[in-house]
């Protein structure tokens, strides 16, 4: 046998065992410890074990059961007390999921169901956002409506084209079941009634109204500077007022007051005409200086409706604190307006309700649509509300005196004459910043259509001044947002 190999090497070379077992008795393994450790037989939680101290460590077999609850997803291994129990769970998860379902199999074993689309579901817009909140009153099985939201696809697209205000409202449903009648709504280019989103609840509250909110913010519109105008119902000041909820405070929403319901809400306290007018003077007044002196005369009037009015946050309630986030739009009328074209369907059932919306908007498309269309193939470039400002604007600065004070900051200052035949026309300066887009009279800021002091001066440069209107102003814009087949 070859001295260099060990008698394990013979072993497997001969297929067998060595002849001389004796010299297998005498091989002995070395005690390495660290090429081969010795490992623990008995881990320690094994040993530490006792009959008032038992810690099983090793994966536990047992399969998840857990017991279904209001608000859990349904999954495999849940429990339930009996079929009804099982029935409830699915109508419950149907109902926020907004689907039907169906069953297909019932015994003793098991119960099988799948979900039912309907033919009208398939024929409708994707985009449209509808939910549906339902209470669990315990009976098993069976839920009771409580809320529901709807906002249609093309009216969600469309609101990007525009000025990022909305206005909320509330009105009242008649008929078998009493409730409310939530609306947000917007202006279209040309300052007509644009609708977003509706709503059907029990009442106004915190809670419905925060309910509204949530909806409209997270599947209508995630715009930043939203500009939400309303009226001041305690309820709903009270969800804004909640400064736990980030998503309604600037720089991402900005709640604004309705001046309407200011004027009213004083009027309604102090019932004296000439204070409600000049509230309403107050409130809509474009410049700090005007702001104060009618504020001053309020003073004069009624001292408490002074004190009332100074107690409120100015960005709320006034055009020249605002910020320019209203795009000059200072009452809900719009809402208004349009309660009364709803006051015949607000007795119908919610289902029947529904589709009045859908025709009215659908109608308002189509009509706005054709319009607009006949309006660009005639080269029309900007809608008849901002061009009527415009236009008045512009007559006004042939008469202004512009003086540059810094061509590269662009400055300018400008000189309004006097007008002989008006007390309130007497001559101002106002100085202009083209590059910060702002005027102290205030104009610019608030509507975004060029006051006559900006015409002015591009008037003087020889300059187009119509480029500077908004966008949101634009037959273009207009003519986007109702072109719903496009927009899909």
């Amino acid at each position: 046998m070859d001295d260099t190999r060990d008698v394990y090497e013979e072993f497997i070379d001969n297929d067998g065992l060595e002849d001389n077992l004796e010299s297998l008795d005498e091989l002995q393994v070395e005690n390495n410890m660290d090429a081969c450790p010795n490992p623990n037989l008995n881990p320690e939680w094994f040993t530490s074990n006792t009959w008032d101290n038992i810690h099983d460590a090793s994966p536990s077999l047992e399969t998840g059961l857990m017991s279904w609850r209001l608000g859990d997803e349904l999954s495999k291994g849940m429990l339930f007390k009996n079929k009804a129990a099982i029935q409830h769970a699915l109508t419950m998860f149907s109902v926020g999921l907004n689907k039907k379902f169906k069953y297909m199999k019932s015994d003793l074993g098991r119960l099988v169901v799948t979900c039912v689309h309907d033919a009208s579901l398939k024929d409708a817009d994707p985009t449209t956002v509808t939910q549906l909140k339902c209470d669990s009153r315990g009976v098993p099985g069976t839920c009771t409506f409580n809320s529901s939201f709807w906002a249609f696809g093309p009216c969600i697209e469309g609101f990007k084209y525009y000025r990022p205000v909305i206005s909320i409202d509330a009105m009242h449903l008649y008929g078998k079941y009493k409730g409310k009648l939530l609306l947000a709504m917007a202006t279209d280019a040309n300052n007509e009634v644009y609708l977003l989103a509706f709503a059907v609840v029990e009442s106004e509250s915190k809670e419905t109204w925060g309910w509204f909110l949530v909806c409209l913010t997270r599947f209508v519109t995630d715009r930043t500077n939203l500009c939400i105008i309303s009226d001041r119902h305690s309820r709903l000041k009270a969800y804004f007022n909640d400064t736990s909820m980030t998503w309604l405070q600037p720089p991402k929403a900005h709640h604004r007051y309705c001046f309407h319901h200011v004027a009213s809400n004083v009027n309604a306290k102090w019932k004296i005409p000439e204070l409600k007018n000049l509230v309403w003077r107050v409130t809509s007044a474009n410049q700090v200086r005007k702001f104060e002196a009618v504020l001053e005369l309020i003073r004069n009037v009624k001292p408490a409706a002074h004190r009332y009015l100074e107690a409120k946050s100015k960005q709320k309630w006034t055009l020249p604190h605002d910020g320019g986030h209203r795009y000059g739009a200072v009452t809900t009328n719009l809402s208004e307006c349009f309660n009364g074209i709803l006051k015949g369907a607000r007795s119908l059932p919610i289902t029947a309700m529904v589709r009045f919306t859908f025709f009215k908007v659908n109608s308002y498309f189509d009509a706005r649509h054709n319009l607009t269309l006949d309006q660009l193939e005639a080269s029309q470039e900007w809608c008849k509300y901002a061009m009527d400002k415009f236009e008045k604007n512009q007559a006004k600065a042939k008469d202004h005196i512009v003086t540059r004070m810094g061509a590269q900051v662009r400055l300018y200052q400008v000189d309004t004459p006097g007008n002989p035949l008006s007390n309130r026309g007497r001559q101002h300066t106002h100085r202009v910043d083209l590059r910060g887009m702002t005027c102290t009279c205030g104009k610019w800021e608030a509507y975004k259509i060029l006051c006559s002091h900006v015409i002015a001066i591009y008037a003087k440069y020889k300059h187009d001044a119509q480029q500077f209107i908004d966008p949101c102003y634009s037959v273009t814009h207009r003519y986007h947002s109702y072109d719903w087949y496009s927009n899909r």
